[in-house]
């Protein structure tokens, strides 16, 4: 089965060590150190590499000249676009190992070619909830983020929008080690789906006895394609607090300040 690893755990440890194998590489912004000692590490290996990334810089681009290479395009978001890839992948994997017609892998392919549908019905779903975490993202100091074992993802980019737009230091925890941690006044957002529902019921007990705030994005679809859609989630709650945040800034300026300019 295929194994996950940090890229340069790949490059210094796994690739010198072994026999050839296939690597598909999900680059980000920022690989500019990392991904040329990848391939290079990988061209002297003879290994097989495919690169997923966000358009790059012309140097890294020629690099890549010989490597199997899907550049998503900049106007699509990058971390659902990968992840949707990656499914496909997995899909398609599943299927060409089973050897047979899978009803499961099928209706989720199907489900993940429209998305878009699929984003819609999403947001009017979960609207309310978004809103309500929106103010309670704006208005709390102290924010956790938590999820289930399908649902790290989700959990991971709301730590960075919650940092990199509010400036609020936001840990994040695995619901396994969150029952002991959760304190009185503090916001927790949990990101999990219906098939493990029963792992938050103490969750549930404890921030109600202690007094914590806890809204909940509870996914009920398939465990595969919930990470995409609760990567939608987090996408929305960014758009929000960007909007608020412009909004923030002009009432900030005042009325004052565009009559100044205009005049």
């Amino acid at each position: 089965p295929p194994s996950i690893y940090e890229s340069n755990l790949i490059t210094y440890h796994l690739l010198p060590y072994i026999e050839k194998t296939v690597i598909i590489h999900f680059a980000s912004r920022g690989d500019e150190s990392t991904l040329p000692r990848m391939l290079d590490t990988v061209y002297l290996t003879g290994s097989e590499l495919v690169v997923v990334s966000p358009p790059l810089h012309k140097r890294l681009v020629e690099k890549l000249h010989g490597f199997k290479t899907i550049i998503v395009p900049g106007d699509l978001d990058y971390v659902i676009a990968s992840s949707m890839l990656a499914l496909k992948a997995g899909f398609s994997q599943s299927l060409k190992t089973s050897g047979r017609s899978d009803k499961r892998v099928s209706r989720l392919s199907v489900e993940v070619d429209d998305i878009s549908i699929v984003a819609r019905d999403l947001y009017e779903h979960y609207r309310d909830k978004i809103l309500q975490a929106i103010d309670k993202l704006m208005k709390t100091e102290t924010i956790v983020v938590a999820y289930t074992p399908t649902m790290e993802a989700p959990a991971w980019l709301l730590e960075q929008i919650c940092t990199g737009m509010l400036g609020k230091k936001t840990p994040v925890y695995p619901v396994s080690a969150l029952a002991e941690r959760i304190s009185s006044g503090e916001l927790i957002v949990l990101f999990s789906t219906m098939v493990e529902e029963d792992s938050l019921r103490e969750i549930r007990f404890k921030s109600l006895q202690r007094g914590s705030q806890l809204v909940e994005f509870n996914i009920n679809t398939d465990p595969a394609t919930a990470q995409i859609y609760g990567l939608m989630i987090a996408k929305y709650l960014e758009a929000y607090l960007e909007t608020q945040g412009i909004t923030q800034r002009l009432q900030s300026l005042g009325p004052g300040h565009f009559s100044h300019q205009s005049g």
